[in-house]
């Protein structure tokens, strides 16, 4: 399974609860792309990620099912339908220790602002044992892609023009009002 899928898996575990339904899964995992980018307050449809997930659903299964299927933090629940992982502090170090670097390195950022410096895994471990994890996940995710929405942004002024920016750009906050009211 190609790395950025299971990396998505692992993501979206941190930010869901221990017990989630298979929709719940794919909704995080597609909406991770789209967490802390600027257009989505501006500009996108707001049904955008469940849009693609209910259009997309035997996708998303073709891609995931094999990998849910073989790891042991999660399980399926038959009589509830919903998935089940494993709670606590263990489980989430485990998904912890499998995001990118990118993310690692936010999450060392954010917990060393007090001026201490703490070491990759002494911080992997306290976030893994601390309440808002998910939170600090989410966070960083964000962090990632606010920097990334900017930056393509620039490029899309750049190469279209400006006001060709600005057309497309009413177009999208037109289509991003017309979300909110269905």
């Amino acid at each position: 399974m190609a790395l950025n899928h299971r990396t998505a898996i692992h993501t979206a575990l941190l930010m869901l609860p221990a017990s989630f339904t298979e929709e719940e899964l794919y909704l995080k995992i597609a909406g991770l792309s789209y967490v802390g980018d600027f257009r989505m307050i501006v500009g996108e449809d707001k049904n955008k990620v469940s849009n693609i997930v209910s259009g997309q659903l035997p996708e998303f299964r073709k891609i995931y099912r094999p990998y849910l299927e073989t790891t042991e933090m999660i399980s399926w629940n038959e009589e509830t339908q919903m998935f089940e992982q494993r709670p606590g502090p263990e489980g989430r170090l485990h998904h912890l220790n499998l995001l990118p670097k990118s993310l690692q390195s936010h999450l060392l950022r954010v917990w060393n602002r007090d001026g201490r410096h703490r070491d990759l895994e002494d911080v992997l471990q306290a976030v893994a044992g601390d309440p808002h994890c998910a939170q600090f996940v989410e966070e960083a995710v964000a962090g990632v892609v606010w920097r990334s929405s900017w930056g393509q942004m620039a490029k899309g002024i750049v190469t279209a023009g400006l006001w060709n920016s600005l057309h497309y750009g009413s177009k999208k906050i037109i289509k991003m009002l017309k979300s909110l009211t269905t």
